[in-house]
This record gives structure tokens, C-alpha cells and sequence, in this order.
């Protein structure tokens, strides 16, 4: 039997015990707080302002320019190609073009762990996972998976192409079939903040709400707001009513510049407003050849120094099937012409010489930031 003096031990002893419990307890629940209050935690937003996070830590950057290509598909016939001669065949004759850029692309495939890869001729476009690898390789830095062919090989598959193109270090953004936290990307020219809305209107067009959540979402966070856009109608040289009404909904939201794709032509350029529209910049790789128009595309490149303007320079893959290359120069001239002669007469002279002056984007809310 215990002692009166043992009892009392015992009892100071089980009461220590018991206020260290209650401590730990009260730290671990002063500990939440400082979870909850992190601030790159995810957080609810309403459909159309579902926007990617964008962190302050974007650093600002020597690059100044930013390529855009049209249609890119490395599937049936090119993936043929790149089997034997190599997953950088497709790159070779601009790789040194775009070096030192940021590159754009409509990647018109997918990647899929499954697919037997047989690239019969088809409507779907399964392409090794390898080929990112190339992409990296050969300056290729954002894609866009917002079109009619990101969902070949099935939602599943789509996650594991963005997996991919993360894991290669390519910013992949947009969506086949949804306006969201996917669609908007971000990089930085020098000290301007821009922003890459990816859209897809084939299946169904977003709400001019719902355009309107993501484009005001987007320019609270950005100097400059482009809008990568599949549409239109396919093989056609001049733009669809629908795409000029949209056009028209996307400058009114105060969008920057449209770059189109999906036609597999070129199409006009035209300035409505204070927008530039590039409704399309036709195919840069594909396996079409029953045309010169869908062996022939634009390649533009942005940039922000020494001022902003936006070079246009036209490829073609006419004698180097799924290879584009920069044309002659005779060809350039002839090319740019022809775009001129059926696009907004007031940039004429503009498109003639390959380059539009884009000082009309430095409004007295963006000049400070863009021209530093």
C-alpha cells in the first residue's frame, strides 16, 4: 500500500502529464491558421475566374520576344517520319530561328501511355510521350491545349500530356472543352507580365460572362492579354462570320491580340479597335500536302524591344514535307502581298513590310510598365 507521500507524487506527477497534453493540443491548433493563410493555397473562384495562381516570383527576364506558330500534329504521317529519321526531323530548319524565344504552340496530339502506335491515317492524333523530349530540345516552351484534338486519347491521357509537357519543362495551358484555372498562362518579357488565354470554340463558345471573368482575371495579374484561339472553318481563306462576331466580343473585353488556328490556312489580319486579330496562321507542321495554301504558314514573333511590334514571316514546307522552313526572300514578299491585299486595308503597308507597329497597345495604363 502506498504511502501519503507516494499518493501525492503520483498525483502531481498524472497532473504534469495532463497539462502537457493540453499544450501540444493548443499548438497544434495554433498551427492552422498559418496553414489556411498561405498564400499560394488553392481557393475557390467562380466559373470563368478559376485562374492558374500566378505568384509574384515570376522573374523578370533578358527575353524579349515571344514565336507563335498555327497547327502543329506529330501523329500518322509525320510520326512516321520522326520513327526513322529522328524526333527532332520536324524542328531542324527553324530550330536556330527559335532559340533565345519563347515559342507557341497549337499542339494538335496528345500523349497517351496506352496507344498502340501504329499511326494509321485517322482523325485521332496519339503521339509518343518521347516527343516532348524534341520540343524542349528544339525552343519549344508553351503549348496550347485548347482544340478539337488535346481529348484523342481520352481525359485520362489528357492529364498525362500536361504531366509531360511539366515534367519536360513545357507550360502547357488551355482546355478542349472548359474555360478555367487550365486556360491562362503567364511569362514574362522582360519587366512585362503576359498573359496566354487559351480558347476553343468548335464544340460549344463560351458565355461572354464567362470570357469576361477570365479576361478581367487575367489583366488584374498582367501587362498584356493575348487570346490563342481555335476557330474558324477549315480550308477557308477569309474569316468566318462567327469568328469576326467573336473577334468583335473578345476587343470589346479589352484583349490585346487574337492569334488564330484550326483553319490550316492563313488568314487576314486586321485591327479592330485597339486589337490586333490574326484570325489564322494556318498549318507550321501536318501531314497535308493537296494544296499550296496548307503547306504555307505564318509564323509571328512579339516582341517588346527595342518597341512593340509584331514580325510576320511566312513558312512553308513545300518540297520538305512535315519540315517547315523561313521562306526566300522573293517568296516573303510575294506572301506578305497576298495577305495584305485581303486583309484590313489600313494595315496594308504594314503587312507588306513584315512588321506591325503595336505602339497602340501602350495605352497610358500599360506605358509605364512596357516600355521600362
Amino acid at each position: 500500500m502506498k504511502s501519503g507521500k507516494e499518493v501525492v507524487l503520483s498525483l502531481l506527477a498524472f497532473t504534469l502529464m495532463l497539462v502537457a497534453i493540453f499544450v501540444a493540443a493548443g499548438m497544434e491548433n495554433n498551427d492552422e491558421p498559418i496553414v489556411e493563410s498561405e498564400p499560394h493555397r488553392a481557393v475557390s473562384t467562380p466559373a470563368g475566374a478559376d485562374i492558374k495562381p500566378i505568384t509574384t516570383e515570376l522573374p523578370v527576364t533578358a527575353t524579349s520576344s515571344l514565336w507563335m506558330v498555327g497547327d502543329v500534329m506529330l501523329s500518322r504521317q509525320v510520326g512516321e517520319r520522326m520513327a526513322i529519321r529522328g524526333a527532332d526531323f520536324p524542328w531542324k530548319a527553324v530550330r536556330d530561328t527559335f532559340i533565345g524565344s519563347y515559342v507557341l504552340i497549337n499542339f494538335e496530339s496528345c500523349f497517351s501511355k496506352n496507344t498502340i502506335f501504329n499511326y494509321e491515317e485517322s482523325f485521332r492524333f496519339p503521339v509518343q510521350p518521347t516527343v516532348a523530349d524534341a520540343l524542349a530540345d528544339n525552343g519549344i516552351t508553351h503549348v496550347s491545349l485548347a482544340n478539337n484534338h488535346a481529348l484523342d486519347c481520352g481525359p485520362q491521357d489528357l492529364s498525362f500530356t500536361r504531366a509531360v509537357f511539366t515534367e519536360t519543362g513545357i507550360d502547357s495551358f488551355g482546355h478542349p472543352v472548359e474555360l478555367g484555372s487550365s486556360s491562362v498562362s503567364y511569362l514574362m518579357l522582360g519587366k512585362t507580365r503576359v498573359a496566354l488565354i487559351g480558347l476553343h470554340t468548335l464544340f460549344a463558345e463560351p458565355s461572354t460572362t464567362e470570357l469576361s471573368e477570365t479576361i478581367e482575371a487575367a489583366k488584374s495579374v498582367s501587362d498584356i492579354q493575348m487570346v490563342f484561339v481555335h476557330w474558324g472553318e477549315e480550308y477557308i481563306e477569309e474569316a468566318s462570320p462567327r469568328q469576326r462576331q467573336l473577334a468583335n466580343t473578345l476587343a470589346a473585353l479589352g484583349v490585346d491580340i487574337i492569334v488564330g488556328h484550326h483553319p490550316h490556312v492563313v488568314q487576314p489580319v486586321e485591327r479592330i479597335g485597339d486589337t490586333l486579330v490574326l484570325y489564322s496562321l494556318g498549318n507550321f507542321i501536318f501531314d497535308q500536302y493537296f494544296s499550296a495554301a496548307v503547306q504555307t504558314g505564318l509564323a509571328v514573333r512579339f516582341d517588346i524591344k527595342p518597341s512593340l511590334a509584331l514580325t510576320l514571316q511566312p513558312v512553308t514546307s513545300i518540297g520538305s514535307q512535315n519540315q517547315p522552313r523561313l521562306t526566300t526572300s522573293t517568296s516573303t514578299i510575294s506572301l506578305l502581298g497576298a495577305l495584305a491585299k485581303r486583309s484590313d486595308p489600313a494595315l496594308e503597308a504594314e503587312i507588306r513590310s513584315g512588321t506591325i507597329d503595336l505602339s497602340f497597345l501602350a495605352t497610358s495604363t500599360k506605358s509605364a510598365i512596357i516600355t521600362q
